[in-house]
């Protein structure tokens, strides 16, 4: 379309996606079943569409990496 060509949009990757939500899952007493279910959600993505380092190491730096751990258990039981 003519005129937007030099609009700039903010883009989250889906790793940046996923430690921001159990950021707020936390936060918020670990009880939204929807922050859950879109973090559950994005981590279905097939396994080479996800940094797995990244994800990881900076789970381990914000503290969420005992949530993502769960998470990832969660998926390998369905």
């Amino acid at each position: 379309m003519p005129g937007l060509e030099n609009i700039a949009l903010p883009v989250c990757s889906p790793e940046d996606a996923v430690l921001s939500k159990l950021i707020r899952f936390r936060k918020g007493g670990e009880a939204s079943d929807r922050q859950w279910h879109d973090i559950l959600g994005i981590l279905r993505v097939p396994a080479p569409h996800l940094d797995r380092v990244y994800l990881d190491e900076w789970a381990s730096s914000l503290g969420v990496s005992d949530l993502l751990a769960e998470a990832d258990l969660q998926l390998k039981v369905r």
